[in-house]
């Protein structure tokens, strides 16, 4: 693991761990963005991107509005989101989940928690500056 981080989302702090997904523990929302992790096949999320590339909009609405149902759901568990190597991705989603969180610059917040290499290229920070924060709080509103 990387290092983990408290934001508070859905009225209550919650845990969000960041790391290699190779070494998902379990007992926490298992959030994958390396498909070809070992362990790719036990995340309750998986995301397909490239190893330094940005997240589309489309993933990251789609990805922030599922794991928050997952956090709704299971309010007693931590978040466990994890890559490669548990920064460019990993950080680009904890990143955004600071936005989520109402936390202005993600990408600042995230390297000063996180970990200070967390969002390893422009266009992954560009990526969490560019997220509409409205349209993933609207996709978890129509979730079941």
């Amino acid at each position: 693991m990387n290092g983990q981080v408290a934001l508070r989302l859905l009225g209550a702090e919650r845990r969000i761990l960041g790391g290699r997904f190779d070494d998902f523990p379990g007992g926490a929302i298992g959030v994958c963005l390396e498909v070809r992790s070992c362990r790719a096949a036990r995340a309750d999320v998986l995301i397909d991107v490239a190893d330094f590339a940005p997240p589309t909009q489309a993933q990251l609405v789609d990805g922030l509005a599922r794991i928050l149902v997952l956090m709704r759901d299971a309010p007693h568990l931590s978040v466990y989101i994890g890559c490669a190597a548990g920064l460019g991705r990993t950080g680009t989603f904890i990143a955004a989940l600071a936005r989520l969180a109402g936390i202005g610059d993600g990408v600042a917040w995230t390297r000063a928690n996180y970990h200070p290499r967390a969002v390893e290229t422009r266009a992954q920070a560009d990526a969490v500056a560019a997220l509409d924060v409205a349209a993933v709080w609207a996709a978890y509103g129509k979730s079941p």
